[in-house]
């Protein structure tokens, strides 16, 4: 008995040395946390987390829920105290930070996290970015989350004035929120993305088993220049927030869909979808599972894509085991083109299986199908149509992809099973009750299989479909404007273009096509009329392959590639934007305004009326006219391009989310510019605002436009060129600008002193300040 009672002892002894040990709290023990996130973008982030209710002395905070990136990294000043204020003991180890409470039952966290976290790759992943005017975060990169399972989480958000916060957690009042726990808190917690920053708009509606709330942010100024935020279209007929009802009801509908091909839905009751108003979203990871970007596209197929990522990467079901996009992208990419035509009963959208289908064997044709857009989406999107293909023939077309999904998401999403290649082939020939593993091993696995699927059989039939989907694409205002041919040059074009550049697959993806003013310039280089060769020759030029087959590989079903389309598009351009001329370093000249048939006068200058070169010098922007103004009154664009091959150096400061962009401008040409947003102010004169310019010593002319880019956005362009465009010599010829007295004035800034003198001022002070410093130091 006392032996017994020895072992009882010793055994009680080291549970308690384990629990020591560990640092856990018991599974038993009901806790609360309350979260309180203070954003200032000038400032840094904070959090403070206040347990209460604990029963341990010690516990364990940790980062993330999957192994992404060492998301450590973005936490600084780590601490912990007691209710007292007093310091608590914290331990920094391999999986995060252990606290010694004490043995307190309650007890504050702390800590400080980055605004800008980058996890450096092939696609640079943002999972922080905030700046003065909007932000977003990936929660697993700003949220430590303690070792156990708390009965209650509370958000707190301390923002800038008049920011609000985007998030899929039960609104309290003001900025306050529940985590609901749904599968479990920390996974409801983590799994999401925060947005902060200026909300336009905003629509809630409750369905009978979702509430769904839709956020518009006001853009970021740079944002704008790449299309984002604007995800409404004037020619719908709408206002933004019918709209955004509508893109609620559509995304309603589609969950729909998919809960009942899967059989479940993976998140909670609260879902999210929101504009992207930052530029680093394109490359962000995003929490599908309680949130859905409104990309700046269609209302269709993009966001039916983005709907089924609730269930496949990043969301419940995935393959535990090396790439599988087969099933993260091809996955959403195959029902993003048949759940529109499902829905809608139209079989035009199912001719988006042929689109893929010619950019996928358009890319093998010219070695391309490595690259990560082409293999991550048209490859797998065909791979996900032939094995459909594969079930329906194996089971006498008595199964499809539908029923692959149904039994993977009953037998592993919904319980949050790991998958494996075996247990999706197991999967697989279940439904069939034949065996396609030879198929699977051959065309399923791996990044980039050693031959395009097998869809060559069958895939014709999607040609009259993707006919009348180009027909209607091509006649949409604020989609493309003008015809098949221009649309297949711009998808070959964006075939050809570098990963990662914004025209690339701009068919594909379902943007804007561009204008192609590359494509126009190198065709006004041709002397004579538009022939084939013409063509050819041209498009040789821009995509360095040879495009000598490009007509006869369009040709699809009774259509070819129309030499006359591409000399209509020529003769008549889409119509851009409106510009308007300021003259160069003249105040007050005012140009003739183009926004309506008023003959109004509208007017901007830049002062002083010379610009020097070669020193920084202080510019004040004066626009007298609101059209030219962002219709928030706060920002105006400025760029400053420089074409040849001189580099344009940094000539912008004191300018707001400055950017640079080089080698390569918006219109396509080799070249280089730089970008920055200039706050305005509202002025007796007008709008206001003054900013550093310094330009190159070496530029012969210069011309200042103002232009009116979008309902929010506006630009003002500096264009040093090598000599004036044709309609400037015409205008100079006419005598509308009196531009001899300004390339007059720019040449004696040019050959003058002035320069020399200016950067002798510049270097003595610069020296001075340099010895001042030696001094203090040695003192």
């Amino acid at each position: 008995m006392f032996e017994r009672t020895k072992i009882l002892a010793a055994v009680l002894v080291l549970a308690v040395l384990i629990s020591t040990l560990g640092g856990t709290v018991s599974a038993e023990e009901e806790f609360s946390l309350t979260y309180r996130i203070k954003i200032r973008p000038d400032e840094g982030g904070r959090v403070e987390v206040a347990l209460d209710g604990l029963n341990s002395s010690s516990v364990n905070f940790m980062m993330g829920t999957v192994d992404r990136t060492d998301l450590k990294d973005n936490i600084s000043n780590f601490r912990a105290v007691d209710p007292a204020g007093e310091e608590l003991s914290v331990t920094r180890g391999g999986r995060g930070w252990r606290i010694n409470t004490g043995s307190n039952p309650s007890i504050t966290v702390s800590y400080d996290f980055g605004l800008r976290f980058i996890q450096e790759s092939g696609r640079d992943w943002h999972f922080v970015d905030i700046d003065p005017v909007f932000g977003y975060f990936y929660n697993e990169a700003v949220f430590a989350f303690p070792d156990a399972e708390p009965d209650e989480v509370i958000v707190e958000y301390d923002l800038p004035n008049d920011w609000d916060v985007a998030t899929h957690f039960t609104p309290l009042g003001g900025n306050r929120f529940r985590v609901e726990g749904v599968p479990n808190y920390r996974q409801d917690l983590l799994l999401n993305t925060t947005r902060v920053g200026f909300l336009e708009y905003q629509v809630d509606k409750d369905y009978e088993d979702l509430s769904m709330s839709f956020y518009s942010f006001k853009p970021s100024p740079y944002a704008l220049q790449y299309g984002l935020g604007e995800f409404w279209r004037p020619h719908y007929g709408t206002t933004p927030e019918e709209e955004m009802e509508i893109y609620l009801d559509l995304t309603y509908d589609a969950i729909q869909e998919m809960i009942g091909i899967f059989g479940y839905w993976p998140a909670g009751r609260r879902y999210i979808v929101t504009s992207r108003a930052s530029d680093d979203e394109l490359n962000s990871i995003t929490g599908y599972k309680n949130w859905v970007p409104a990309w700046t596209r269609e209302r269709r197929t993009d966001m039916h894509h983005h709907v089924v990522h609730a269930w496949m990467w990043p969301g419940a079901i995935v393959l535990d085991e090396g790439r599988d996009d087969w099933m993260a992208e091809g996955i959403p990419m195959y029902y993003q083109t048949e759940l529109p035509a499902r829905m809608e009963n139209d079989d035009m959208w199912l001719g988006l299986h042929y689109m893929e289908y010619l950019i996928l064997k358009r890319a093998d044709q010219f070695g391309l199908r490595d690259k990560e857009t082409v293999y991550v989406y048209p490859q797998n999107h065909m791979r996900v149509l032939a094995l459909d293909r594969a079930i329906r023939e194996a089971s006498d077309g008595q199964k499809n992809i539908d029923d692959l999904m149904a039994y993977i998401g009953r037998e592993y999403g919904e319980n949050s099973k790991a998958m494996r290649h075996q247990d999706m082939i197991k999967a697989i020939n279940e439904i069939t009750e034949s065996d396609l593993s030879k198929f699977y091993n051959r065309y399923m696995i791996g990044e980039i299989a050693s031959e395009i699927p097998p869809v060559e059989n069958f895939i014709d039939q999607y040609q009259e479909p993707f006919l009348e989907w180009m027909d209607t694409y091509v006649e949409t205002p604020g989609y493309v404007v003008g015809n098949r041919t221009m649309l297949l040059i711009g998808l070959e074009i964006g075939l050809h273009n570098e990963t990662r550049y914004e025209n690339e697959h701009a068919v594909a993806s379902r943007v804007n096509l561009y204008f192609l003013r590359n494509f126009r310039s190198a065709l006004a280089q041709k002397s004579g009329a538009i022939t084939e060769n013409t063509v050819i020759e041209t498009l040789s030029e821009i995509t360095g392959a040879d495009q000598s087959d490009f007509f006869d590989f369009y040709t699809i079903g009774d259509f070819t590639p129309s030499v006359d389309e591409v000399a209509s598009w020529y003769r008549n351009p889409p119509q851009e934007e409106d510009i308007k001329e300021i003259r160069e370093g003249i105040p007050h000249s005012s140009v003739k305004g183009t926004y309506d048939s008023s003959d109004e006068q509208n007017e901007a200058y830049l002062e002083p009326s010379t610009l020097l070169t070669g020193v920084s010098q202080e510019v004040t922007l004066v626009i007298l006219d609101d059209k030219l103004v962002s219709r928030e009154g706060k920002y105006v664009r400025i760029t400053v391009d420089l074409s040849g091959e001189e580099n344009l150096g940094e000539c912008l400061s004191s300018l707001d989310a400055h950017l640079i962009k080089s080698n390569i401008d918006s219109e396509d040409r080799l070249g280089n510019y730089e970008v920055g947003f200039l706050p305005l102010e509202k002025t007796e004169r007008g709008w206001e605002g003054t900013f550093n310019l310094m330009l190159p010593q070496n530029f012969e002319n210069m011309r200042v436009q103002a232009k009116r880019t979008s309902r929010d956005y506006c630009d003002l362009s500096i264009q040093m060129t090598d000599e004036l465009d044709d309609k400037a010599a015409e205008r100079e010829e006419q005598g509308e600008v009196e531009d001899k007295t300004i390339l007059s004035e720019i040449k004696k800034v040019l050959f003058d002193q002035s320069g020399l003198i200016y950067s002798g001022i510049v270097i003595f002070v610069l020296v001075g300040f340099w010895i001042y410093l030696a001094s203090v130091k040695n003192k």
